[in-house]
């Protein structure tokens, strides 16, 4: 069986990478030559000389000059794809194991026997034919619950296994609402008659029989449409935590982002990235995770493991030539402790190899050094009026705030109301005119600027779009 939750070795990987230190990265050359000694040497390539470089132009100019193994790119993706392949399968697998415990018979006459003994109650209190329907409207989910609960003793799985729970869900979903409708309809056919006192003594086997024999009716995944679309949804649980876990542990936006600044800034020479690191990480993980059934499964953590050492000891990317391997080292990156990780730092590079080299980001978007070099409390709203880059004009408006915009550049009041007055900017920075709102607290004279659409033309407009709608009158008498 497939596991749907990380495995703990597959949690270690994550866990090694996730404490790396990328505003203070420690190289450890050593540990990076022995991991792919070990990494070639699975491959049954030959070993051959690993050249580090701490710099990124003079990693560039070696691998320029290089010509890369193609029979190690083919080794490479060749396990690469074993791995992939491998794990597929067991997910398929897993897929078709949930789905075939789903559809056993103990599983029907416990989810059987729990919905109708719910159902059994809704007919029996039902004083009469007008009650009917919204008793069982009112019983649906509780026996919906009960018959949920019943299958997980049955099969002994936890409610939070995503690969069971997706294929019960499914299957389950498609036939028990198709089995109450119709059990109700064919009750409700008989006590909506006049004089059906009869029928309703009747109406608790005339719902336990036509409930049973609807539900059996579609109680079928192993051979129609509940059974693909359980088995795809058991699959997508099952490969949903190691490729995310993986992606999140290698940072990958911060990691690209610095990559291909770097390259555009080196002209992109080189036909190969490097960000075979990404994909090694990602690998590394799903391997240890969801091949671990497989006979191959030694040999595909001795390929992939020796990467997750080289990345934890420094590795940011690399090319494997026919004499040697070219490493580059990590650059101090400055990361943004979110959930985006976006390269971001003020007044100071925010990838760096060294002084010469350095790229400088503003909450995930590149910035020239003119910008990136000075403290963002330092940059001047003069920029905005000289800057023909609307994507590097925005950057600039989020520095500086429109409070200090105001101040710096002439703004034009266009209404005002109370302590608030409505502002334009008369200089062309954005890519729409820019309507402002500014407010003076009476106590404290603290000035506020929010930015509005440029449609409002009054002040009380602007204000009401402020306050969600509320009048700015109301709003008035409430503050």
């Amino acid at each position: 069986m497939l596991p749907t939750n990380l495995l703990p070795k597959a949690q270690q990987i994550i866990d090694r990478l996730a404490v790396i230190d990328y505003e203070n990265p420690q190289i450890c050359e050593q540990r990076i030559r022995e991991a792919f000694s070990r990494h070639l040497i699975a491959l049954n390539l030959r070993d051959r000389f690993v050249d580090i470089y701490r710099s990124f132009f003079d990693a560039i100019d070696v691998a320029w000059e290089s010509t890369f193994d193609a029979e190690w790119e083919a080794a490479f993706e060749a396990s690469r794809k074993a791995v992939l392949d491998t794990a597929d399968e067991a997910a398929r697998k897993a897929a078709r194991d949930a789905v075939r415990e789903v559809a056993s018979d103990a599983v029907l006459e416990a989810v059987l026997e729990a919905a109708l003994e719910v159902g059994l109650v809704a007919v029996s209190d039902t004083p009469h034919a007008g009650a009917f329907k919204s008793a069982f409207d009112a019983a649906y989910k509780t026996a919906s619950d009960a018959a949920f609960n019943a299958a997980l003793k049955v099969v002994r799985k936890p409610a939070s296994n995503p690969l069971w729970n997706e294929a019960f869900n499914t299957v389950f979903g498609w036939a028990f609402c198709f089995a109450w409708d119709n059990a109700k309809k064919a009750v409700w056919d008989d006590v909506k008659k006049p004089g059906s006192g009869a029928a309703f003594q009747s109406a608790r086997s005339a719902w336990a029989d036509s409930f049973t024999d609807s539900f059996r009716a579609r109680w079928k995944p192993e051979d129609d449409y509940p059974s693909d679309r359980a088995s795809k949804s058991a699959e997508e649980a099952a490969w949903q935590d190691p490729g995310l876990s993986a992606y999140r542990a290698a940072r990958d936006t911060a990691r690209n982002a610095a990559i291909w600044a770097a390259f555009d800034m080196g002209g992109n020479i080189v036909g190969t990235t490097g960000t075979e690191t990404e994909g090694a990480i990602e690998t590394a993980v799903i391997c240890v995770n969801s091949t671990t059934s497989s006979p191959e499964h030694d040999r595909f953590c001795a390929v992939w493991m020796p990467l997750v050492d080289a990345v934890e000891a420094g590795l940011f990317c690399f090319w494997v030539t026919k004499t040697k391997v070219i490493v580059l080292t990590l650059p101090v990156m400055r990361i943004e402790d979110d959930w985006l990780h976006q390269l971001h730092a003020d007044g100071e590079p925010a990838v760096q190899w060294s002084d010469w080299e350095c790229y400088y980001f503003w909450h995930g978007t590149e910035i020239p050094q003119k910008y990136g070099a000075v403290l963002s409390h330092n940059w001047r709203s003069q920029w905005l009026l000289e800057e023909p880059n609307a994507e590097l004009r925005r950057v600039l408006i989020q520095g500086i705030g429109y409070d200090r915009i105001v101040q710096d550049l002439e703004a034009v009041e266009l209404d005002a109301w109370g302590e608030y007055s409505l502002l334009k900017i008369q200089a062309d920075v954005d890519v729409e005119p820019i309507h402002l709102l500014k407010m003076t607290c009476p106590s404290t004279n603290h000035i506020h600027v929010l930015r509005v659409p440029p449609d409002l033309t009054s002040a009380r407009e602007a204000i009401r779009w402020v306050n969600w709608d509320v009048d700015s009158q109301t709003f008035a008498v409430e503050t």
